[in-house]
């Protein structure tokens, strides 16, 4: 793997670096090796393997929580299911940009197997749209949300998620679509589990025109009604945490309404077999999981993305997000204000799920997603996650929403 080191100007630093070398120290700026653990003391000299903002978590916690340990182990495989794979290498060279971005050509996998220029970040970020979550996939036990601002009680509850692909589907039948005259890319279905608002049922209608709004309808169980909701902003918050509609899986935007940029290629440090879930935190927890012996962190190689929204009036200047290349999704995410300051931070851990077709897929484990301004964090940590059940689509008709099991 390429290695990325600093350049190092100074004369005092290189009289630093020397000293340590011949104490047997390990060299600032080298590459993170197996068994190695980083920490307050020595996260300078690896700060090329992380966001800034994952500097600070290791650093001080920003304040808010423990400082993060890490520990680096070797690369272990997980990679996505060989059948979505083998869709993959068959569509290979059949997906196209047109002009105004969008796609033609493609039917299922990824879209994009070996992204280059022109327009790379775009096609990255096709990918990430079309990454593999499954035909379909739910919570049967829920997962954990903790809410915690600074120097308050952190606060756990519990949601569930259901969620149908209606398009480009790859092991369930019927394939690759089903009976879809809405035209729908997915259907996805959150349920709160846990006061104060027990019961509230959203459903999200996301279609496969990238520029057309989702629809969006919220079963009300105080109302006993369904109401249907504004879905034009995705970027206001959700339920009172910090993350917005479009901040979901480090990232959920809809691509074309976003234009998008290469930062740059670099190997660098993230949870990719994560051992943590939920079960072990049954009464909640107070700070991030996201360390420690259970969450290892690995190498992998990213893509840095640079998203602006094509809206003026969008109240974020920008997003920089952090892609793993292997698997098509976001390890870390920063979000900018209107004055190129940093507004907000979401980390994700991956870990290995098996489907019921006994496939196994590198899946969404949990994340930290973090105010900056007001100091308010959310955590979120997966219990467990079933995958391609075969759901029929009848539980995704908002005229039938309601609290499920």
């Amino acid at each position: 793997m390429t290695k990325f080191k600093r350049n190092f100007g100074s004369g005092c630093v290189m009289v630093l670096l020397i000293s340590l070398m011949v104490a047997g120290g390990p060299a600032i700026g080298g590459e993170p090796k197996p068994g190695d653990v980083i920490n307050a003391a020595n996260v300078e000299q690896y700060q090329d393997y992380f966001p800034y903002f994952m500097q600070r978590f290791i650093t001080d916690g920003w304040g808010f929580s423990e400082p993060l340990t890490v520990h680096v182990t070797e690369y272990a495989e997980n990679i996505n299911p060989k059948s979505f794979r083998e869709i993959t290498r068959k569509n290979a060279g059949k997906t196209k940009l047109n002009p105004d971005g969008s796609l033609s050509g493609y039917e299922a996998g990824i879209p994009f197997p070996d992204p280059q220029e022109p327009n790379k970040a775009l096609k990255i970020m096709w990918n990430f749209q079309h990454r593999w979550r499954g035909d379909d996939y739910w919570y049967p036990g829920g997962y954990i949300i903790t809410d915690k601002r600074k120097d308050s009680k952190a606060v756990s509850k519990r949601a569930n998620i259901k969620q149908l692909k209606f398009a480009y589907r790859t092991v369930l039948d019927p394939k690759p679509e089903l009976n879809n005259p809405k035209d729908l890319f997915f259907a996805w279905l959150y349920l709160a589990m846990t006061p104060p608002n027990k019961d509230m049922t959203t459903l999200t209608w996301r279609y496969n025109d990238s520029l057309k709004y989702d629809d969006m309808w919220c079963w009300i169980p105080t109302l006993r009604r369904t109401l249907r909701l504004v879905s034009s902003d995705r970027s206001t918050p959700v339920n009172g945490t910090p993350y917005t509609w479009d901040d979901f899986y480090g990232w959920d935007g809809q691509t074309l309404a976003f234009d998008y940029k290469m930062l740059g290629e670099k190997p660098m440090l993230g949870i990719c077999n994560s051992q943590t879930d939920a079960s072990k935190h049954p009464n909640g927890y107070d700070k991030p999981v996201m360390g420690g012996p259970d969450n290892p962190y690995e190498i992998r190689d990213i893509a840095i993305v640079e998203v602006k929204s094509k809206n003026p009036r969008h109240p974020e200047s920008k997003k920089i997000l952090y892609m793993h290349k292997e698997i098509n999704g976001v390890l870390h995410a920063e979000t900018y204000d209107k004055l190129g300051l940093l507004w907000k931070i979401n980390t994700t851990a991956f870990g290995k799920a098996t489907t019921v077709l006994g496939e196994t897929g590198p899946w969404f484990h949990g994340n930290v997603m973090a105010d900056m301004k007001t100091e308010f964090f959310s955590f979120c940590l997966l219990d467990k996650v079933s995958i391609d059940n075969g759901f029929d689509k009848s539980l995704f008709d908002p005229g039938v929403i309601e609290p499920y099991n």
